[in-house]
């Protein structure tokens, strides 16, 4: 995305969450759906993704490019390294 966009890393990190989040979200409904479900884990997960959200958001809006584009760099090789 971050090729594609001419936004922000911090931006298109941002967009990557929302979308990510969507994504859960649908997978989410359908494991409901389709299983059992311990409710307490469910509650005990939620509060930990909310408190982890905060906290992220406000430590990426204040990191500088660079520290983005080596996140960026340490993924991709670990992608290479998993496909080989």
């Amino acid at each position: 995305m971050g090729v594609a966009l001419s936004e922000t890393l911090a931006r298109v990190n941002a967009l990557k969450n929302v979308l990510t989040g969507i994504a859960n979200g649908v997978a989410g409904v359908v494991f409901i759906l389709i299983s059992e479900v311990d409710w307490t884990v469910v509650a005990l997960l939620a509060v930990g993704s909310v408190l982890g959200a905060q906290v992220g958001a406000r430590v990426g809006r204040r990191l500088p490019p660079k520290v983005y584009r080596v996140v960026i760099v340490v993924g991709l090789a670990a992608i290479v390294n998993l496909l080989r």
